[in-house]
């Protein structure tokens, strides 16, 4: 009996460990289970960056699709306006960058006072850049004979067709069925490969260097105003200038005494050079003066406004940034400080606004001193507004703990890819506010100049806060090359030899075709208005493409004021 009962103990006790054994390797399992789940679950701050990029880059290309084939004509031009000039913005301020990163390389350990000659020195290089390639791709200057801008040739006038807007080479033209309309001199039919193709007749020379002088000269103008940036941000880093706000303001009256005297010796040496050949204001010479004129505006406004705005977060914050408008460290603010950058903000966009609507408005001649510096000064509080909304949402989001606890600190890629997605959706909305605000007045001429003016502000908003982006992300990529900076000049010139051809050919020119038949539509418009009685006069959505074939253009100055402005910056 008692071997028995010990046996029975023995097996009771064998039973317990082998059910305490199965349960520990339950227990084991799980765990391992969940340690694996936890496992899966963890990610690197690179995927994570690779992730958001590519739900950013999806989700805002899908957006963009959506608003370029929008129903409404006004929505999809001011879609191509922006998205042309975010991109101009996008590649000149990447070459710009890399470039200036490389010079800031071959000075390494030089003086500051270096560093703001040379900055300088790079503003008048640009410059003269600039106005050659004015002066050659307008005619005026290193051409074997006379341009003829009025040059007529038949261009390919179909939406759908791969070559629209370039020149037709089809001889066989068949007349449209109705011959007695005013549009059948300008407007056929050709066969183009066996297949009929509308075709228009138009000055080809003109708009074609219009589109390669919208595309090279706007480059090239942002590139110097952001050089003129540099220069005065780093004349804002002298011990002098950097003791005060007061004392930071004197550089931006120094970029503009600089820039001034450089546009005026320009001025004088075209004067000389057409005094010289005895040509008059007129044709190729009358575009190289509307075409600088913009762009020496621009110029002057771009960086007088950065660099104010620098002033600005200076004597809100108490910090001054570096020349580039980073601050070094960078720290959160308080709410205060965030709410008074955006009001600046918002009293520039309204000060731009009360210029261009109450002063410009009752200058008959806008080629005055005063009509040119009136124009200057409301880009300038109109771009200050761009500047201010994009510092004062970086400080905004740097006060955003849940960005902090999910890892998107300053400096990083995540950082930066929610403030330019954040950009971007924004100037989505914007679009329609836009459109609004053309429709309560279409045919006015200052709304329309004042709503180009915002289009260059919403552009320089997105494009800006991309190009940050991507310029992080160049430098985090050549990194790990031994020289990194030559590494970065590299890759910058690779991006712009892929973007730049296609910007030109492929969005330029739809942004060009679609302004030229908005400013003619436009003209016949008021012209059937001041014709007809006011109870008779037709809106101008009830009259069919046929009643309002482009007009003939005319290579005066006055014309091409209205050709050459949207081209420049002023999209």
């Amino acid at each position: 009996a008692k071997v028995s009962s010990v046996a029975g103990i023995g097996n009771v006790t064998t039973g317990t460990l082998s059910i305490t054994g199965l349960s520990f390797s339950l227990q084991e399992s799980a765990e391992g289970a969940e340690e694996g789940e936890e496992g899966e679950e963890e990610w690197s701050a690179g995927d994570i960056g690779v992730a958001e990029l590519l739900l950013g880059v999806v989700a805002g290309i899908m957006a963009l699709f959506y608003l370029v084939n929008w129903r409404d004509s006004s929505v999809r031009r001011y879609a191509w306006a922006i998205t042309s000039t975010t991109i101009c913005i996008f590649i000149s301020v990447l070459l710009f960058n890399c470039f200036n990163d490389l010079i800031n390389y071959l000075l390494k350990g030089a003086p500051l006072l270096v560093h703001t000659a040379v900055s300088h020195v790079l503003v008048i290089v640009l410059f003269v850049m600039m106005q050659v390639t004015i002066g050659t791709q307008s005619g005026a200057m290193c051409q074997p004979g006379a341009v003829d801008l009025e040059q007529e040739a038949w261009v390919i006038d179909d939406p759908t067709h791969l070559d629209f807007g370039t020149r037709s080479e089809a001889t066989q033209l068949q007349v449209p069925t109705s011959p007695t309309s005013d549009c059948s001199l300008t407007k056929q039919i050709a066969y183009v490969e066996g297949f009929e193709v509308f075709v228009s007749l138009e000055a080809n020379e003109k708009d074609a260097r219009l589109v390669r002088m919208s595309c090279y000269v706007s480059l090239q103008t942002f590139m110097t105003g952001f050089a003129a940036i540099s220069a005065g941000g780093s004349l804002q880093q002298h011990g002098f200038f950097a003791q005060s706000p007061a004392t930071a303001a004197l550089p931006v009256l120094v970029v503009k005494a600089f820039l001034f005297v450089i546009f005026q010796t320009s001025s004088l040496l075209r004067a000389r050079m057409r005094q010289k050949e005895a040509c008059d204001l007129e044709g190729p010479q009358a575009l190289w003066e509307v075409e600088t004129t913009h762009a020496e505006s621009n110029i002057m406004s771009l960086s007088t406004s950065f660099v104010t705005v620098q002033v600005l977060r200076f004597w809100i914050s108490g910090v001054l940034p570096d020349r580039s408008g980073l601050e070094q460290p960078e720290r959160p603010h308080s709410l205060n400080c965030v709410i008074l950058l955006y009001v600046a903000g918002v009293s520039g966009g309204f000060a731009s606004f009360m210029i261009q609507n109450h002063l410009l408005r009752r200058m008959g001649d806008r080629s005055s001193w005063l009509a040119r510096a009136s124009h200057t000064f409301q880009s300038t509080c109109s771009m200050i507004c761009a500047w201010c909304m994009i510092f004062g949402t970086r400080w905004a989001a740097m006060r955003t703990e849940k960005l902090h606890e999910w890892g998107i600190n300053p400096g990083t890629m995540a950082w930066q890819l929610v403030l330019a997605t954040g950009a971007t959706l924004t100037t989505f909305v914007f679009i329609f506010v836009l459109r609004r605000v053309e429709q309560c007045a279409p045919q006015d001429v200052e709304v329309s100049s004042m709503l180009r003016s915002f289009v260059t502000t919403l552009g320089l908003l997105v494009g800006f806060t991309w190009q940050r982006s991507f310029e992080l992300g160049v430098k985090t990529a050549c990194s790990a090359f031994a020289r990194p900076a030559v590494w970065e000049v590299v890759v910058s010139l690779a991006v712009a030899m892929i973007v730049v051809p296609a910007w030109r050919k492929y969005i330029l020119t739809k942004v060009y075709r679609r302004h030229k038949m908005h400013v003619a539509q436009t003209q016949e418009a008021l012209a059937v208005e001041q014709e007809a009685p006011s109870d008779q006069a037709q809106p101008i959505e009830s009259r069919s493409m046929s009643q309002m074939g482009l007009m003939k253009p005319q290579s005066s100055k006055a014309s091409l004021e209205c050709e050459v402005m949207p081209l420049v910056t002023d999209m």
